[in-house]
C-alpha cells in the first residue's frame, strides 16, 4: 500500500481544505489518528482530530462558519493532551487538542494506543514515524494494541468498525481489554473468536499503564 500526504488528500480532499484554513490563520496543527486511518482503508469517518499547541484562534474560525459544541468529559488520559474545543464545520465534527508544547504535538503518535492509529499529517506533509507500522498491519491484517490507556468506548469502536481482523495485545495492556471469558491469552493473542465481545469496567486512575520490555510501571503525569 501506497501513502503519501497527496494520496490521503486525492481520497479525502476535506483534509487539504482543513489543513489549508489553519495554514491561513497561521494555526500550527496536526492532524492524526482515526481521520487518517479511515480515509485509506475506506471506512466511515467518525470525527477529525486536530492537535496543536499555543493559543487557539476561536474567533477567526468561527468567522469561518466553524459551530463550537459543548465539550464531552475529556477521554483522554491526564498530561498528555487536552480536548479543549468541538465543532461542526462543513458537516463534519472537528475535535481540537492542545498539547503541552511542540516537541509533545510532534511526539503524539507514539501515545497512540494502536498500530493503525499512528498516522500525523502536518501542513503539506505526512510524517514517517507511523507508516511502516501501519503498512505492517495492513497487510497482516492485524491491529496490535500496545500498553497504554485506552477508553473504552474508543476501544469498542475500533473493534467493531474492524471486526474481522485480528486484535493482538502486547504484555502490559492492562486497561479495559476486551475479555474473552473462555480463553486467557498472553502476550500477542487474538482474544476474539467470535464476534461477542466483553469489556472490564473502567477503574478511575491518575497513573497510565505503560508497557516496556514486558515490565509494567506507573509513570505519574502531569499536566
Amino acid at each position: 500500500m501506497e501513502i503519501s500526504y497527496n494520496i490521503l488528500c486525492e481520497k479525502n480532499p476535506f483534509l487539504k481544505e482543513l489543513q489549508n484554513t489553519f495554514q491561513n490563520l497561521h494555526f500550527d496543527t496536526a492532524l492524526a489518528g482515526g481521520c487518517l486511518r479511515d480515509t485509506l482503508l475506506d471506512k466511515p469517518i467518525d470525527d477529525y482530530d486536530v492537535w496543536y499547541c499555543g493559543n487557539f484562534p476561536l474567533h477567526q474560525l468561527a468567522a469561518l462558519g466553524f459551530e463550537f459544541t459543548p465539550l464531552p468529559a475529556n477521554p483522554y488520559p491526564e498530561g498528555e493532551w487536552k480536548l479543549t474545543h468541538n465543532a461542526v464545520w462543513q458537516g463534519r465534527k472537528i475535535q481540537f487538542l492542545k498539547c503541552k508544547d511542540s516537541v509533545s504535538r510532534h511526539d503524539i503518535i507514539h501515545k497512540f494506543p494502536n498500530s493503525i492509529g499512528k498516522l500525523v499529517i502536518y501542513w503539506g506533509y505526512l510524517g514517517n514515524l507511523g507508516v511502516a507500522e501501519f503498512k505492517k498491519s495492513v497487510k497482516n491484517k492485524t491491529i496490535v494494541w500496545d500498553g497504554v490507556y485506552v477508553n473504552p468506548k474508543y476501544l469498542h469502536k475500533i473493534v467493531n468498525k474492524y471486526i474481522s481482523w485480528t486484535h493482538a495485545y502486547k504484555v502490559g495492556f492492562t486497561q479495559e481489554k476486551p475479555v474473552d471469558l473462555e480463553e486467557e491469552s498472553d502476550d500477542l493473542v487474538n482474544p476474539f473468536p467470535t464476534p461477542t465481545i466483553f469489556f472490564k469496567a473502567p477503574e478511575p486512575k491518575k497513573y497510565r499503564i505503560l508497557n516496556t520490555s514486558k515490565e509494567l510501571y506507573k509513570e505519574k503525569v502531569m499536566w
